[in-house]
């Protein structure tokens, strides 16, 4: 009994973990979405994957220029 009442409050706690996790990527996704969308248009002018070699391009130019 004691072992199904801790895997009972073990799920409770991974189902609201997992809750705000998500919930908190969902608002860096929203938050960040310009600058994700600015990374991609660089990639696309300058013929780049995107990727994490392209995205230290991307900052040396925000950098420089």
């Amino acid at each position: 009994m004691e072992e199904t009442l801790f895997s009972l409050q073990q799920y409770k706690m991974t189902k609201q973990k997992d809750e705000t996790l998500q919930k908190i990527q969902q608002q860096k996704l929203m938050q960040y979405q310009s600058d994700f969308k600015q990374f991609q248009a660089f990639c696309d002018e300058h013929l780049l994957k995107l990727d994490f070699e392209s995205l230290e391009l991307y900052l040396h130019h925000l950098i420089t220029q």
